[in-house]
């Protein structure tokens, strides 16, 4: 058992190594601890290697038969009375059967190291897009607290103004409606997190994990262009590998039924025991009979051949026909992934210009505020647009990252 917990873990950090190096050391721990903990991929894996164990129960050859016999009643013979016979015998299937059987195991079992792999990348996958999500509520809790400070700070100068009966009570109550809406929206936010702490502690299989969570995050992105991106899709896409391996194995199981078809073989020696015989002395007395013996199976009943052979034809169609449309699937995900990751990128540069004119324009509106005490409703409405950017710019950080993910994932990462 601890052999296989050592292979399972070998095998998860080899597959892991590409995201592993592109995590910064937090999410890299947290992906780590699933990989470890999670019990739908540690089930996964018992299943390949559950898998990996038929293959020697396919391509061995059956056990010879031993056959003890007995006489009762002594069969008398000229050399003497017959005691007792042994046979050994032992059939051959015809030739490359069942190395082609063992094929047919191997290919099955390599497809479900592929449902590994896709189960593998499809938890690290859910694990970054939770992760990036705690960071983007993190970060929205901290923004709107920002933001009820400054607004604070405004309802001071608002009453600063009032005082000096250079602005209106109005200004005031504006504000505390503004505080009032701010520090509704940051209850909300902050009981937002319970729920996706459970569904991250969900992911590493351990409810009472402290969740660390980023200050910064590092801005993903896809390294090679569209086209090369969808062609890595097909040519590494776990779920596609699968199929793959199972049109192979279905192959294989076409030719072994072919050949199961074909005559099978047997080996055997028989031995019979013979005690001499004790009224005359004829020539080998009590001699031993030894008979070599060739067995050739008769397989006229062709219709059980015939229809393992079209099954495994079928069935190869069959998977040819899954795979075209899993390609297809695939390609309208990415297509979709890739038109919201695109979109995520402009929204990141569009979120931050906004911000700065956003700003400059507070800037001059408090400064004529503190001078003549008007357009204070303009100045709460441009700090709602500030804090709206802000809000969309930490969305558009982490949906980009997300859909880096997700387009990761699809292409077998």
């Amino acid at each position: 058992m601890k052999s296989m917990k050592k292979i399972y873990l070998i095998l998860v950090m080899m597959l892991s190594l590409a995201s592993a190096y592109s995590a910064d050391t937090v999410l890299n721990n947290y992906l780590e601890e699933a990989a470890k903990n999670n019990p739908a991929l540690k089930a996964k894996f018992n299943e390949y290697l559950a898998a990996l164990e038929k293959v020697p129960q396919v391509s061995s050859l059956p056990d010879p038969k031993l056959t003890f016999g007995y006489f009762i009643s002594p069969v008398e013979t000229r050399t003497g009375p017959q005691s007792f016979s042994l046979s050994l015998a032992q059939m051959y299937p015809w030739f490359g059967q069942l190395d082609y059987q063992g094929r047919v195991a191997s290919e099955m079992a390599k497809a479900k190291l592929e449902q590994f792999r896709d189960l593998k990348y499809r938890l690290f996958s859910d694990v970054k897009k939770l992760w990036y999500r705690l960071y983007e509520l993190d970060q929205k809790i901290r923004l709107t607290k920002d933001n009820i400070f400054i607004v604070e700070s405004f309802k001071e100068l608002a009453t600063v103004k009032f005082e000096a009966g250079k602005a209106s009570m109005v200004d005031i109550i504006r504000t505390d409606l503004e505080l009032d809406e701010l520090n509704n929206n940051l209850k909300y936010l902050e009981d937002s997190k319970e729920p996706l702490f459970a569904k991250f502690r969900q992911l590493l299989n351990n409810r009472k994990a402290e969740i660390e969570i980023a200050t910064t995050i590092d801005a993903e992105s896809i390294s090679i262009s569209k086209e090369a991106a969808y062609d890595s899709i097909i040519a590494s896409n776990p779920k596609l590998r699968k199929l793959d391996y199972e049109s192979k194995s279905w192959e294989n199981k076409s030719i072994a039924a072919e050949k199961a078809g074909y005559p099978n073989i047997t080996f055997g020696l028989n031995y019979v025991n013979i005690n001499p015989r004790t009224d005359l002395n004829p020539a080998r007395n009590g001699a031993d009979a030894v008979m070599p013996m060739l067995g050739i199976s008769l397989p006229i009943y062709r219709g059980k051949y015939d229809a393992a052979v079209q099954e495994a034809t079928i069935n190869q169609q069959v998977v040819a026909d899954t795979r075209i449309d899993l390609e297809n699937k695939l390609k309208a995900d990415f297509e979709g992934y890739y038109r919201d990751y695109a979109d995520a990128v402009r929204r990141v540069d569009l979120y931050k210009s906004q911000l700065i004119l956003a700003g400059q324009a507070l800037n001059l509106l408090v400064t004529a505020y503190s001078t003549d005490g008007k357009d204070f409703e303009e100045i709460l409405r441009i700090e709602r647009k500030i804090l709206y950017y802000q809000l969309q710019l930490e969305e558009a950080m982490a949906d980009r990252n997300v859909y880096v993910a997700d387009i990761n994932y699809l292409m077998g990462r």
